[in-house]
């Protein structure tokens, strides 16, 4: 997701919010502001690579959320992503377990 060198367009958007990824260590457990930035850069990264995937009609293909749940845009300090499929609520990929997948987000908090 390259622009000729310029930076990819999920640091664009980060840019033009005021916002850059967290360069310092940020855990997860803690709430500190980076967690915001951090979280706003996941989403944004995996959303422009998964963006890549989408067919002509914009459907994104089953093995490309099985990179989300494999970890494959987890990050070392904890953050991690997921995806709810907004038809039926349920969780399509996540970065932390393959078991919630599948699984409503009130399911899947209280397992």
């Amino acid at each position: 997701d390259d622009d000729g060198g310029a930076a990819p367009s999920h640091y664009r958007k980060l840019h033009e919010a005021g916002l850059q990824p967290a360069r310092t260590s940020c855990d997860a457990a803690y709430s500190l502001p980076c967690a915001r930035t951090t979280s706003i850069w996941l989403a944004n990264n995996v959303a422009d690579a998964l963006a890549g995937f989408a067919d002509s009609n914009g459907i994104i293909g089953d093995e490309h959320f099985q990179q989300v749940t494999d970890g494959m845009h987890n990050r070392d300090s904890g953050f991690y992503p997921f995806i709810v499929q907004r038809s039926t609520q349920t969780t399509k990929a996540h970065g932390k377990s393959s078991t919630y997948v599948g699984l409503t987000l009130s399911e899947a908090f209280q397992s």
